[in-house]
């Protein structure tokens, strides 16, 4: 064989080893990528999962509220909004659990979306749970002050 041949030859080698060691990294670091966003939705669903038993701890108070009926229309109101909001919270976590699942020998670009779409997802249920139970909260205190006066 040439020289030239052999340096053509030689120089291919070394630039597919090079292009390959590229898209190894490349891979390697969206891996990674996937790993810390599989790690954020998770840290989120484990942040806000315990706050479950505070919407049905609240639930359980308003309604046991919204039955008495020496309470005026607007706290009903009030009572029925505020229960429904923590049904809502509620039911929006049960359904993000149910339907969340990391495709599995998928590319790793859908995968990515589809955590980064889920990341959304979770994060949104936080805030919906946190604010009905802080108003809930705020509601409770409100109704526990009116019995002591």
């Amino acid at each position: 064989m040439s020289r030239l041949k052999c340096y053509r030859l030689l120089l291919l080698l070394v630039s597919s080893f090079i292009l390959g060691a590229c898209v190894s990294n490349d891979q390697k670091k969206q891996q990674a990528d996937i790993l810390r966003l599989e790690k954020e939705v998770l840290q989120i669903h484990d942040e806000v999962m315990p706050r479950m038993s505070d919407i049905a701890r609240l639930t359980s108070i308003l309604e046991i509220d919204e039955d008495n009926s020496s309470l005026d229309s607007v706290i009903h109101k009030d009572i029925s909004k505020s229960v429904a909001e923590l049904s809502a919270g509620d039911s929006l976590m049960w359904q993000w659990m149910h339907n969340y699942r990391k495709p599995e020998n998928a590319p790793l670009d859908s995968i990515q979306a589809y955590l980064e779409s889920e990341k959304a997802r979770i994060a949104q249920v936080r805030d919906v749970m946190i604010e009905a139970i802080k108003n809930a909260e705020s509601l409770v205190q409100k109704l526990e002050h009116d019995k002591q006066k």
